[in-house]
């Protein structure tokens, strides 16, 4: 199973710090810690990968200018 969660870096509605808050209490283990990830040459936002068993969490903070963005 695989799970990507994602959040705006300027979400005030549920901003990445409670989220990242959540993760940490699943005490899953980081697999790929907190690294950028990039878009045309340009850091498009940053992301943690986790894994535990067959499960894997991919919490990503994404650059956005709109509430909205195109996977």
């Amino acid at each position: 199973m695989f799970l990507l969660i994602d959040s705006g870096d300027h979400d005030l509605t549920f901003p990445y710090v409670g989220v990242e808050q959540w993760i940490t209490s699943l005490n899953i283990h980081v697999e790929v810690p907190w690294k950028p990830f990039y878009i045309d040459g340009q850091v498009g936002g940053y992301i943690t990968k986790y894994a535990q068993n067959d499960y894997s969490l991919t919490f990503a903070t994404v650059k956005v200018r709109k509430n909205h963005h195109q996977f």
